[in-house]
Formats: C-alpha cells, sequence, structure tokens
C-alpha cells in the first residue's frame, strides 16, 4: 500500500515497495527527485504516484502500435505548427498541432542540428542521463475532444515510473533518446488516415522517371499543410532512378513543372509528357515548405 505524504506543499502518494510517481505537465514546480533525495529544478512537471507498471506495459502492449516522425508542417496561415507520425509500414498517418517551441525542437532533433546551448528536452535528457534512467518508451495514449494526452515511460534504478506529457515533449524527448513511439489504436482508428486507400486513387506511374503520382485527396491535402486543388501527391519513389537522384520524397507534393503550377494528376500527366529538355525543374512542398527540385534525364 502506498501513503499520502507532501512534496513542496504538492501531494503525492508514494509507494512504499517501489517509489514511484507521475510528472504531469502543469506549472513549474520543485520537485523531490524519485532517483535520490536531491531537489531540482524541472519546468513544467508535477509530481502524483504510480504504481509499478511491467503489468500495465504487458496488458496495454497490443492496444498500441509504433509509429515514427515523419516531419513537421508549418503553414503561414495556420496558427500552430502539425507534427506528422506514421506507422512504421507507411500505411496510416496521424497529424497532432503542437506549439511553436516544441516543434521547433522536434525538427532540430529531426535534422540533427545541435542547439548553442540545452533546450528544455536537451536538459531533461541530460538529468536522465546523470540519474541513471532510461526512456523506454512514449505513448500517446488518449484523445479528449482535441487534446491528445502522452505518456513517457521510464526505467530507473529504483523502479518504473511513468511520466503524464504533452505529445509534442514526449516526441521531442524519444528524438533525443532513439526511444519508440506508440500510439493508442482507437486513436488511429479514430483519427488517422489510411494512405494505403488514398494512394490507390488516381495514382499513375511514371516509370520514366522513376515514381507514381496520385491526385491529392482532401484529407491527403489536409495532412500536408497543402490547399486542395494544388499539385499532385508524389506516391511512390523507386531507388536509382531519376526520381530518387533529384531527391523526390513520398509524400512530397509538386506544385509546379516547368515553371507552369500543376492541379490534378491530368495536368501533371499532360506537362511532363510534352516536356522534352534534359532538365526538367519541379515546385515541391515537404513538411509545408517550398523546394526547387530538378528531374534529370539521361
Amino acid at each position: 500500500m502506498g501513503e499520502l505524504r507532501t512534496i513542496n506543499g504538492l501531494r503525492a502518494t508514494i509507494s512504499c515497495r517501489r517509489p514511484g510517481y507521475l510528472i504531469n505537465s502543469r506549472g513549474v514546480l520543485m520537485v523531490k527527485s524519485i532517483f535520490n533525495r536531491l531537489k531540482y529544478i524541472v519546468p513544467g512537471l508535477v509530481l502524483t504516484h504510480l504504481l509499478p507498471i511491467s503489468l500495465l506495459w504487458a496488458q496495454e502492449e497490443n492496444q498500441f502500435l509504433e509509429m515514427r516522425v515523419r516531419g513537421i508542417a508549418a503553414q503561414e496561415s495556420a496558427s500552430s505548427p502539425v507534427v506528422i507520425l506514421e506507422t512504421k509500414d507507411s500505411d496510416r498517418a496521424l497529424f497532432i498541432w503542437v506549439g511553436v517551441p516544441e516543434a521547433t525542437a522536434i525538427e532540430l532533433e529531426l535534422n540533427h542540428i545541435a542547439a548553442p546551448r540545452p533546450m528544455t528536452h536537451d536538459l531533461l535528457k541530460n538529468i536522465l542521463e546523470k540519474l541513471d534512467a532510461k526512456v523506454k518508451k512514449v505513448r500517446i495514449t488518449e484523445l479528449k475532444g482535441n487534446t491528445y494526452y502522452a505518456n513517457i515511460d521510464l526505467m530507473a534504478k529504483e523502479g518504473e515510473v511513468i511520466i503524464d506529457s504533452r505529445p509534442s515533449d514526449a516526441i521531442a524527448l524519444a528524438l533525443r533518446t532513439n526511444s519508440p513511439i506508440y500510439v493508442a489504436k482507437k486513436i488511429i482508428d479514430e483519427r488517422s488516415i489510411d494512405l494505403s486507400v488514398e494512394a490507390e486513387a488516381g495514382e499513375e506511374s511514371f516509370s520514366k522517371y522513376g515514381m507514381g503520382v496520385q491526385t491529392l485527396t482532401p484529407s491527403l491535402a489536409k495532412l500536408l499543410q497543402v490547399s486542395e486543388g494544388e499539385g499532385v501527391l508524389v506516391a511512390q519513389v523507386e531507388s536509382n532512378t531519376a526520381a530518387a537522384q533529384a531527391g523526390l520524397n513520398r509524400g512530397d507534393v509538386i506544385t509546379q513543372i516547368g515553371g507552369a503550377p500543376v492541379k490534378n494528376l491530368q495536368e501533371f500527366k499532360e506537362k511532363i509528357e510534352a516536356l522534352t529538355e534534359k532538365e526538367i525543374p519541379l515546385k515541391v512542398v515537404r513538411d509545408g515548405k517550398t523546394l526547387d527540385v530538378t528531374l534529370k534525364i539521361e
């Protein structure tokens, strides 16, 4: 049985056999470390009790699906950036609106850019390392209204710990610790987009360039942060082809070809077949950013 204690004015139930806490992302408090008796200032964290979670992990293992971060999408007209998650086989995608600082932290890690001084998530990683704690995984567990909830599952010397977190913070920390990201299947069923079904609608292969292109459906346009009717979606890119060498990726949206705008698959087909140049300039939207790409034909 646990007992109820007060730490710096905060009530926390503490397991007598195996200390453990639930750290909730609310406020800025001084907290007592669960790993020793030192005190640390941890921005945005609150403590409460959680029983050992070995059984919880086993029970919930089949209720979650592993996903990976595809990227960050941003649009000037949007109030918040979007973090895009996709399943490991890339057949479903989930997008979550996040704050600008959290999006920046995620994007920096995705691009392997180190900040001059440790940012919040770097600090959390460093604290965990000094305390010999390891992030086993992060889990996006619930959706209430339009708000997602997440947990960070830790393994420490003195026991197992679950940390209640915003998904954006959990993802940023997972990237820094090379930890897997899991999403509840009920959330995936309710909010994700089936990319395999979307890809079947209007896809056409352009073997000369080594890519498949499809119509940009309304749901995919929303996911990829582009306007409906502006461009076509790159559905497949074959290795060692002109498309691959140009740097095209699956999920890119081609909005221009040869300097002319492209609105749909039929326009793309007509324009690319009419071009005779050895180098074809393209405008591509990737993660909310417009890039210049050149297809070179041997």
